[in-house]
């Protein structure tokens, strides 16, 4: 097993909640689609008529780079997800 300090588990959990942070702000710019229209390739989530687009990138844009500094949290805690049919789901 791993050993890690302190501190870097202080950067990796603010990375974590930095992720939570702009995710929910880029998820307010999006409409939710429930279980009967989630099927196969359809998008399960999309911008909200009257959004600006280019906000919408933007928050886009700094979900995946939120993202990328919080992905080594599941790593470090063993969090990922399981689901049938799929394997094993990366929760950020």
């Amino acid at each position: 097993m791993a050993t890690y300090r302190a501190d870097y588990l202080k950067r990796l959990m603010a990375a974590v909640e930095r992720f939570e942070e702009v995710f929910g702000r880029w998820m307010e710019a999006q409409e939710e689609s429930d279980h009967v229209q989630t099927r196969g390739l359809y998008p399960t989530v999309w911008t909200k008529e009257g959004q600006d687009q280019a906000a919408v990138r933007t928050l886009e844009l700094d979900v995946a780079e939120a993202a990328g500094a919080a992905a080594r949290a599941v790593a470090v805690t063993g969090a990922s997800m399981r689901v049938a049919g799929l394997g094993v789901v990366d929760p950020i």
